[in-house]
């Protein structure tokens, strides 16, 4: 159940990563009048960001599984 939640929790600050620079952009698009300049941007921030995140979370928990097993074949050579 804990590790649900924290996948949860992680899903949604990638969620955001994405979703909040180019809401920032169309609200300030809105401001200065420019189209979809600045969503436009934000959407280009977003994307790389959650991808950037995205991959650092499945490399940790590739690391995390090489660990597991590592230990789980060692454990009983000491």
């Amino acid at each position: 159940m804990v590790a649900a939640a924290q996948w949860v929790s992680r899903m949604t600050s990638v969620l955001l990563e994405m979703a909040l620079p180019a809401a920032v952009g169309l609200w300030v698009d809105h401001l200065l009048g420019t189209g979809f300049v600045f969503a436009l941007v934000g959407f280009g921030i977003g994307m790389v960001l959650g991808v950037w995140h995205l991959l650092k979370m499945a490399s940790q928990a590739d690391r995390k599984q090489d660990e597991q097993r590592e230990d789980a074949a060692g454990g009983g050579d000491e």
